[in-house]
């Protein structure tokens, strides 16, 4: 604020208003700098200021994806959550159909959108009350007697929408100070609510997807995967239960590709020492852990906090299989 003082000779309000729809990228247009100074600083700011003014809003953040409200309203409307009720996903006495059927997927994209609806009111009443100039089909004596402006709470709507979507078109925009200490107050907390909300809508989506899925269906495909997986093909493929879980993480885009082959390459030099007929067979022992923490002892270099007496036995625990170990740190990340 004092920097744009200095540059534009703007008003504080003006100024936190300004910082405000630009770090928001909302961008209404109504205010922009004109020296180039003032344009060389924004340049900067608008990159660091997207993470100053949403950290700024975290708590808030945190309140409006809270579950103990968003329950209660739920429970209020009658979306009984029987998929956390009644049943569990990882029960291993039901079947896939048996825990699908129990899943209220209506109540999971209700609660995410919540958030973002709440905002929209709160933004359309805000707008309509405190931020708006009064219609002109208004009279006078019909403002004075609360005339309820059916146009005004269009527009309020109208630009409640735009502005939580980021568009700002810049065709409604504040004019008093009161009203833009509101607004700069609003942008956060509606931007981030709906992008939270279509995040959570999208996630919900994908996790029905990967429910629902008849991977019956894909057995064969799966395996093919798994035969041409390397530089040779293997003609007698298999496919463990981590293997399909990972590959099925990675087809969804759960996990990246790459940090999946840096994991599998990080194993494979932990477990160097060992003699294996292929990476199928890889396993890392206590052993292997000890001769590695040894050998950086006595190469000065570091090792963990664990790193403790009990690393050092040699005794022979379970073995470790490759895959899961690439996917106990993919967890971990």
């Amino acid at each position: 604020m004092v920097a744009y003082n200095l540059l534009e000779g703007w008003q504080p309000i003006d100024s936190l208003y300004f910082i405000t729809v630009t770090a928001t990228t909302v961008g209404y247009g109504d205010f922009f700098p004109h020296s180039a100074l003032s344009k060389l600083f924004t340049t900067f700011y608008s990159v660091v200021g997207i993470a100053v003014i949403f950290s700024y809003f975290n708590h808030l953040f945190t309140f409006l994806t809270a579950d103990y409200w968003r329950d209660r309203i739920l429970d209020c409307l009658g979306l009984v959550d029987n998929d956390q009720k009644t049943v569990s996903v990882e029960d291993s006495t039901l079947s896939v159909e048996e825990v699908n059927l129990k899943v209220n997927y209506t109540r999971r994209y209700v609660k995410a959108l919540l958030p973002s609806g709440a905002v929209l009111i709160v933004g359309i009443v805000l707008h309509y009350m405190l931020i708006r100039q009064t219609h002109s089909s208004a009279s006078l004596v019909e403002r004075e007697q609360f005339f309820f402006d059916w146009l005004g709470l269009l527009d309020s709507f109208y630009w409640t929408v735009v502005t939580m979507t980021t568009i700002g078109y810049g065709d409604i925009t504040p004019k008093t100070p009161i009203a833009k200490a509101d607004t700069s107050m609003f942008v956060p907390m509606g931007v981030l609510a709906l992008s939270q909300s279509i995040s959570d809508v999208h996630v919900i989506k994908r996790n029905r997807t990967i429910f629902e899925t008849d991977y019956g269906k894909l057995a064969d495909e799966c395996l093919l995967r798994d035969a041409i997986r390397g530089d040779l093909p293997r003609v007698h493929a298999v496919l463990t239960e981590t293997e399909f879980l990972v590959d099925q993480l990675k087809t969804y885009g759960l996990v990246d590709p790459a940090a999946v082959a840096a994991i599998t390459k990080q194993f494979k030099h932990l477990t160097r020492r060992g003699n294996f007929g292929d990476d199928s067979q890889r396993v890392l022992t206590t052993e292997m852990v000890y001769e590695e923490l040894r050998s950086r002892v006595k190469e000065g270099k570091e090792v963990s906090e664990g790193a403790t007496v009990a690393d050092l036995r040699d005794n022979v625990a379970n073995p470790v299989k490759l895959s899961q170990y690439a996917f106990q740190q993919l967890q971990a990340l």
